[in-house]
């Protein structure tokens, strides 16, 4: 899987996934004030036959958080669900794979990828790579600890539709939230934690 060509750059391009869906998954439905369930190693999202589940009217987007630092998934957790978003969280690169496509091929698709650059087992770069090669077209936006416009194009290169640097600017990721993710709004005041306010 290591000697795969990179999966094509899609910078730009917004997400048109579906509003509705026939699947509403046990893992990754927080209550407002508990945050994001995060996956175990090897989960997968149940195929619509299996489930059989009624139709759910417009249910909020839904967010895959791939981050190895176990605080900033929570704070990640806590951010996304007061955007009204649904969060499932994975802490390594393999199970991003493992747990985005399976969705993809579910036909229940994330409506956005928050993917970490540097993870164990498998980097985030790999992630996107093999994401990308699945199938999946929706956006994933890169997390990364460097800055510069390099590391920016690589990630755009492998695959991600843009890079957001640590410390999280939330008032940007929320911005590139509501670009890439059709019918999300915003319901309320931005939360901005107090270890990852601006500099």
């Amino acid at each position: 899987m290591d000697s795969e060509e990179p999966g094509t750059g899609v910078a730009g391009d917004t997400h048109d996934g579906p509003r509705h869906r026939e699947v509403v998954p046990e893992i990754g439905l927080p209550a407002p004030d508990a945050g994001a369930k995060f996956a175990p190693p090897g989960s997968a999202l149940p195929r619509p036959e299996e489930v059989g589940l009624a139709l759910a009217p417009e249910l909020p987007p839904r967010v895959l958080v791939a981050e190895d630092n176990f605080d900033l998934q929570q704070i990640f957790a806590r951010q996304l669900t007061l955007l009204g978003l649904e969060v499932v969280g994975v802490g390594n690169g393999r199970d991003a794979v493992d747990l985005s496509l399976a969705a993809y091929q579910a036909g229940n698709p994330f409506d956005l990828v928050l993917m970490d650059l540097e993870m164990p087992i498998v980097d985030g770069y790999e992630a996107t790579r093999r994401i990308r090669d699945g199938g999946f077209s929706g956006p994933i936006l890169a997390l990364s600890a460097h800055s510069s416009n390099d590391y920016r194009l690589d990630c755009i290169k492998v695959g991600c539709n843009d890079c957001i640097c640590k410390p999280i600017d939330w008032i940007q990721l929320t911005d590139l939230i509501r670009r890439f993710v059709p019918g999300c709004h915003v319901p309320g005041p931005i939360l901005i934690p107090d270890n990852c306010k601006r500099e």
